[in-house]
Formats: C-alpha cells, structure tokens, sequence
C-alpha cells in the first residue's frame, strides 16, 4: 500500500458494515482515520492492495508484533463487484507469504461470527476457528 492509496482505502473502510463494530457507526466508524493509514503506510506492517487498470480493487491490513512473532489481519476487503474473482485469495496468500519471510509464526484474523464469506476464504487458507471473545470497544475523543 502506498501514501496514494490511503484516500480510497480509508473511504472503502469506512463504509464496509464487516469492519462495523457498535451501533455507534454513523458517529464513530472504527476503521482508522486517514492520518493513521498514511502512519502505517510507512510502518513494517504488512498493507497489500489489488489494483487493476488503476482501480483499487481491494485490500489486505495486517498489524505484526515482532517480540511474540504474531500476525493480525485486521481488515481484508474486496470491492462487492469483484468478489468471487480470486482477489482476496491472492492478497491473503501474499500476506501469508510475506508474513513467513518476515518470521511471523501465528496468524490470527478478525471476523464478525455472521461474515460468512471471510470464513470460508479463512477456511480455505488452513486457519481454524479460535475462541469466540466478545469485543468490547470505546470510543475515545481525542479533542477532550
């Protein structure tokens, strides 16, 4: 992921109702604001898109933490007119295969329990189902 790409992956994100975590969403999206995604592009993380013909098609953002050697993906997203075309698949793929030459050693996802779709790619890829945890969220406001 590039600086250039931070405008339309911020807006895909925010209106994505997988990555809607409250009832809160018309007020607060959780998805990062656009300073962080510029903060991340420049980050070791691992950020992946798919474009074609210049069209960002979809997206992959995974956070490491290098002590424990723990992969999270955080959001993967592909544009509804291009699903079922491989694209997730291939962005999923590439993340695992950058995330083995970086010496990750688990890979751990988030899913909403309803998001079928993600679960079965998930599946596909050899994850397995972990514990179901509850999210728990607040919303801070940075101006207080």
């Amino acid at each position: 992921m590039r600086h250039e790409d931070v405008e339309t992956v911020h807006r895909l994100g925010v209106d994505a109702e997988p990555f809607h975590t409250s009832e809160q969403e018309a007020e607060h999206s959780p998805f990062r604001p656009k300073d962080c995604l510029h903060d991340w592009v420049d980050s070791d993380d691992i950020l992946l898109v798919d474009e074609h013909d210049d069209e960002l098609r979809g997206f992959v953002l995974t956070s490491r933490h290098e002590p424990t050697g723990q992969l999270t993906i955080n959001n993967i997203y592909v544009k509804e007119q291009y699903r079922r075309e491989g694209i997730a698949s291939a962005l999923l793929e590439e993340c695992l295969h950058q995330a083995d030459a970086h010496g990750v050693r688990y890979v751990v996802a988030h899913t909403k329990p309803d998001n079928e779709p993600t679960q079965a790619l998930l599946d596909t890829h050899g994850f397995r189902r972990g514990e179901a945890f509850l999210w728990m969220e607040q919303f801070r406001d940075k101006d207080a």
